[in-house]
């Protein structure tokens, strides 16, 4: 199953189907239909793939995937993932860890790549927003050079503009609790994203962000997997499934 792998990279390079290298426009297509040709795709909900650009000219387009809950979409808690690198498509965490989907290895040896229903994804509690950022992560890209340009705290930014802009054109999420999590160096990218988003409550920005946080209380408010945390979700899942369960449920790890 070599057909889909992960990105390492941060830079726009060809990917890679079927041993046959294609353009980025091309690997959109394939990645997205993959997903839709399968009989149950739509089984639990609306999903989808689009482009938001960023920044002063939106010079930056940061691509995402969106799966909705399969238990109560209108109440589960709404939740942006970043998977870390940094240059690590969310493509991989989806396909590979705790997505809807994941590869069926055993049965597209040296053939198609296939995907069976995941039975302990993270959208059976949760809607996740997977978003590739910065731009010339995965499937994001730059219209401009300067618009290529990036820093941890320039990401933190366009992602909490991304988010704005996403939560205008989903506005039925509003309202559900907002987590921020991710993987690797997304633990110093989320930070510096919560700050962008408390300062932009405090500031008024529209919309207001339900985003959950304590401040001045003894609950249990970041957590880490020590080692390679992407090996957790993708080599233990349930026990995965099971801690981020008890975990946006503030029950006992």
């Amino acid at each position: 199953c070599s057909s889909l792998h992960r990105q390492h990279s941060r830079h726009l390079t060809p990917h890679c189907y079927n041993g046959v290298a294609v353009s980025q426009t091309t690997a959109i297509s394939a990645s997205y239909s993959l997903l839709l040709q399968h009989s149950f795709a739509t089984a639990f909900g609306r999903n989808s793939a689009r482009y938001i650009g960023v920044g002063e000219n939106e010079e930056a387009q940061l691509f995402y995937f969106f799966f909705e809950s399969e238990s109560n979409p209108e109440e589960d808690p709404f939740l942006l993932w970043i998977t870390g690198g940094p240059g690590c498509a969310g493509l991989s965490t989806m396909l590979l860890e705790m997505g809807t989907f994941v590869i069926d290895y055993a049965n597209c040896k040296g053939g198609p790549t296939i995907l069976k229903l995941n039975e302990y994804a993270w959208t059976k509690a949760a809607n996740i927003l997977f978003i590739d950022e910065p731009a010339g992560t995965g499937y994001s890209y730059a219209k401009s050079l300067e618009g290529s340009l990036t820093s941890d705290t320039l990401s933190a930014r366009q992602t909490y503009d991304f988010l704005r802009k996403w939560l205008v054109d989903h506005p039925k999420y509003l309202e559900n609790p907002l987590y921020l999590f991710g993987e690797s160096y997304a633990g110093i990218i989320l930070p510096l994203i919560v700050n962008e988003v408390y300062n932009g409550i405090e500031a008024g920005d529209k919309p207001m962000l339900n985003m959950k946080y304590a401040q001045g209380d003894y609950e249990l408010t970041y957590a880490t997997v020590k080692g390679g945390g992407h090996t957790n979700p993708e080599y233990r899942p349930k026990e995965s499934f099971v801690m981020f369960d008890r975990w946006i449920r503030q029950s006992a790890l």
